[in-house]
């Protein structure tokens, strides 16, 4: 496949993001330096496109995109080594620890700070703490209690 095929995908992306903000005089799309990204097609679609601007990070600069961080680390675990894709897979799994959802959640919210008082909600005067839908997460031991 050529740059102009593989560049048809991001082209479709850039329509899609100009259209979302019709009123915005101009649209800036922040991209690595993928050949796709410099592909001819691209550069004559911007030509076509001046509501449409596309900025390009520094090359490989892990300092301004934590994710080259990452990227970097798993291609020096990965370099040279499986040579058959099933095998390149299961290095990039065995690479990225699992992820539970349990991990995913946000941390249980912490009691009041000492001597401080309970926020309300302005109409009811109750503390918002009593407040509570029927699918809120359980609180930990002695929070949000009143003593």
């Amino acid at each position: 496949m050529g740059w102009a095929a593989g560049a048809r995908p991001f082209l479709r992306l850039l329509d899609e993001v100009a259209a979302a903000f019709p009123a915005a005089p101009k649209t800036v799309v922040i991209c690595d330096n993928d050949s796709i990204h410099h592909a001819r097609t691209v550069a004559c679609y911007l030509e076509t496109h001046p509501r449409v601007e596309v900025l390009y990070g520094a090359r490989y600069s892990p300092h301004d995109n934590l994710v080259e961080r990452i990227w970097a680390a798993l291609k020096a675990f990965i370099a040279n080594t499986a040579v058959t894709w099933p095998g390149r897979l299961r290095q990039i799994h065995s690479f990225f620890p699992p992820v539970h959802r349990s991990s995913c959640r946000p941390p249980p919210p912490r009691g009041p700070a000492p001597g401080s008082r309970p926020v309300t909600s302005g109409t009811s005067g109750m503390p918002l703490s009593h407040r509570r839908g029927p699918h809120a997460r359980p609180r930990p031991a002695g929070v949000g209690q009143d003593a």
